[in-house]
């Protein structure tokens, strides 16, 4: 079980982190070129047809249109699928190595600052002399018109990749933290049941190894990582479930109690031990 929930955690971690990737290629193109990245949809770099809900989807995008634009049929690089692929592996290994806690939000806060601003300086260096002389025609204002009205007409979307990551990631981080908790809860009961058990009886092997006149109430308790177990041993002459009295049967009663967050639970087991009459 708990196998199943860490390859499950795992596994959503990496496609976030393919989501997250595949934000980091269009945020990385758009920044040097003064783009918005987050209210304006994808669009293929070669015919700039704006892209469809599923054709955002990273890897599967790629691999089902053979690496091609399916409106313009031009060739996409091979960087786009591999960044996603890479982030996929680094969401991934970040939540193997640190588990859905501070230090793993925190790490991927400034993994994405870095990425995005490492990745943006690289795609700079890389612009032709075209992009660069458009850049500059957007910053003396020849264009702010024009990208205003985009955003009045986008007014209230968001980049596809940031939406679906945003939500897989805050709901399973959320989701795991609550059934992590569950989950450890679980684990202490019952780990905590299993030695109750095996004080339980080994005192009874104990009780039913002595001769017959030995066998009398007793109490005690045993202590395992830090955790106190108390066990009593109740001795009577009656059949189970029965006033009957008999000289040669003495019923072994073992009730071993403890405590976990507040709540008090008890295992119990009976035994009897019957000898001839004439042994008594």
């Amino acid at each position: 079980m708990e196998q199943t929930i860490y390859t499950i955690y795992s596994l959503f971690m990496f496609v976030t982190g393919t989501l997250f990737g595949s934000f980091f290629t269009l945020a990385t193109y758009r920044i040097p070129r003064k783009q918005d990245i987050t209210h304006t949809r994808s669009y293929c770099p070669n015919c700039k047809h704006k892209l469809g809900f599923f054709d955002c989807f990273p890897i599967l995008s790629y691999v089902s249109t053979i690496g091609r634009c399916k409106y313009c049929k031009q060739k996409i690089s091979i960087r786009y699928p591999l960044i996603e692929l890479a982030n996929g592996f680094v969401f991934m290994f970040m939540f193997m190595i640190f588990g859905f806690s501070i230090e793993t939000l925190v790490l991927l806060i400034c993994y994405v600052y870095l990425f995005l601003v490492i990745g943006s300086d690289i795609m700079e260096k890389n612009m032709t002399e075209e992009e660069r002389e458009e850049v500059k025609r957007i910053v003396e204002g020849k264009k702010i018109k024009k990208e205003s009205q985009t955003k009045s007409k986008k007014k209230g979307a968001i980049s596809v990749e940031v939406l679906v990551a945003s939500v897989i990631f805050v709901f399973f981080f959320i989701t795991a933290i609550y059934m992590t908790s569950n989950y450890s809860k679980t684990l202490a009961l019952y780990k905590r049941e299993v030695d109750a058990t095996g004080i339980l009886l080994n005192v009874m092997n104990e009780e039913k190894e002595k001769d017959f006149s030995n066998l009398v109430y007793r109490s005690d308790s045993v202590t395992i990582d830090n955790v106190t177990y108390n066990y009593v041993v109740n001795i009577t002459n009656k059949l189970k479930d029965s006033n009957q009295e008999l000289a040669n049967v003495r019923n072994i009663n073992v009730t071993v109690t403890y405590s976990l967050l507040g709540e008090n639970h008890s295992v119990t087991l009976d035994s009897l031990k019957v000898v001839p009459d004439y042994e008594v």
